[in-house]
């Protein structure tokens, strides 16, 4: 009689797990908005938790936002009324779609109110929303790439890493670029499953050209698509002629968002297409001394090796802090064992990839796309490093986790199919494994909670 009753619970259980499980997947959509609702809620807090320029160049940035607020136009790099007077540039020069959509929301904000701070956070409202809708694309992506319960800890890691809501919460070109990167790993995904229909050619082509007005240091992904891309219909055996008229419509996409910027470039700095010169003599003539890009104190110019760069100034060490998370000015350090779980866990992921090295990069036919985007990820998280240490060894010694986020989708792919791979070999029970995970979920939000409420706010309080 007891045995019956038993097996009736477990059956009333298991019943009512699965019928818990169709209503969220019937559901899914209004949980998917509850969520995002949440997230952006919380970037929310962070964005109005900060007084204005303490976070990396924010004064700078704002001058571009207001200038296009006040003059309806886009500044030239040198224009004095936006020019660091230190530095003797301004960040103009570079791509400016997130300064032109902050000018447009500082605009907006100026018919209701004149306080400066109120304007400043309607213009840090673009990177806001740029990381909520990237934490839509990362959803996506989850759901694609990764079953079960691991595609939760994909999410949680992406979305609660402190460094995600820091970018989120101030004027930056950061956060539109962790967008434009992650809208091209989902429409690599889609491409490749359909063989590049037009329809993702397309917006291929538009995320790259959305891609090329956010930041240099994501430009990877704009060679990567290249790669991707004709690596697959040639594999697939498509014809010439249909590989052509695939690659002229993302060019053709691509350029029709992003050319006008190279092209008014190209006529205002006398053919310097990505105005990186023109911003190094503007610098030369303008900065005070010690920041002249000529005279300026560089790695390279001291005669170290970048090797001594990378281990001696502790430019490898500060940039994983960072990538987790420093605030202010690189001023606000958290806890030594918060720096520590994720080193732990990233060393668990990566001696899980190299356990499973075949099963994720010995190519099998079976499963073609899946092996081509493990490859294509490994020079997407390898090239925005590289640029990052060439920039700090020849020009400005940076050692910031923000300039290598474009790393973060894959490199956490990777953490993740490895942690799968170490608990799946050594531990046989799913529950104690499900338990795990959630554990490691659970003490990430905790830490993302401890960010905001614990260092943030309490620091500008």
């Amino acid at each position: 009689m007891r045995k019956k009753m038993t097996n009736e619970i477990k059956k009333y259980k298991k019943i009512n797990i699965t019928n818990f499980v169709e209503k969220c997947k019937k559901h899914k959509k209004l949980i998917l908005g509850i969520f995002l609702i949440f997230v952006f809620s919380y970037f929310l807090i962070w964005t109005v938790s900060q007084p204005f320029n303490k976070c990396p160049d924010e004064g700078m940035k704002w001058k571009i936002c207001k200038y296009i607020a006040k003059h309806g136009s886009i500044p030239q790099g040198g224009n004095e009324e936006i020019r660091e007077p230190d530095w003797g540039i301004s960040y103009a020069f570079q791509p400016i779609l997130t300064y032109m959509i902050g000018g447009v929301f500082v605009k907006i904000a100026s018919f209701f109110t004149n306080d400066k701070f109120a304007l400043v956070v309607a213009a840090r409202l673009v990177s806001t929303i740029s990381m909520t809708v990237s934490v839509y694309f990362v959803v996506k992506i989850a759901q694609k790439l990764l079953k079960g319960i691991y595609k939760y800890l994909f999410i949680v890691i992406i979305v609660f890493q402190p460094i995600t809501a820091f970018l989120a919460s101030y004027i930056n070109n950061d956060s539109t670029a962790v967008l434009a990167t992650t809208m091209i790993i989902y429409l690599w995904i889609l491409g490749l499953e359909s063989n590049w229909k037009t329809k993702h050619c397309i917006l291929l082509g538009l995320s790259i050209g959305f891609c090329s007005l956010t930041y240099y240091n994501a430009y990877g992904y704009i060679l990567c698509s290249v790669i991707l891309c004709l690596v697959s219909v040639i594999s697939n055996k498509m014809n010439i002629k249909e590989i052509l008229q695939k690659v002229l419509i993302v060019a053709l996409m691509a350029f029709a968002v992003a050319g006008w910027w190279f092209v008014r470039n190209a006529i205002i700095y006398d053919g310097d297409i990505l105005g990186m010169k023109t911003q190094v003599e503007c610098g030369d003539k303008y900065a005070i001394d010690k920041y002249k890009p000529s005279k300026r104190e560089t790695p390279q110019k001291n005669n170290e090796s970048v090797m001594d760069m990378l281990i001696k100034d502790d430019w490898i060490k500060t940039t994983l802090k960072s990538f987790v998370g420093i605030f202010g000015y690189q001023n606000i350090i958290m806890s030594s064992r918060i720096y520590q779980f994720y080193l732990i866990l990233w060393g668990i992921g990566i001696i899980g990839c190299l356990i499973n090295f075949k099963e994720l990069f010995i190519y099998n036919k079976k499963e073609k796309n899946r092996y081509l985007l493990n490859y294509i990820f490994i020079p997407s998280i390898i090239i925005p490093i590289i640029l990052s240490i060439y920039y700090s060894y020849t020009s400005d010694y940076q050692a910031q986790g923000r300039y290598i986020m474009g790393i973060i989708i894959p490199f956490t792919y990777f953490i993740v199919s490895g942690i799968k791979n170490i608990l799946e070999k050594f531990i046989k029970s799913e529950k104690i494994r499900n338990i795990i995970i959630i554990l490691i979920m659970v003490i990430i939000i905790l830490i993302a909670q401890r960010a905001l409420f614990g260092y943030i706010i309490p620091t500008y309080k």
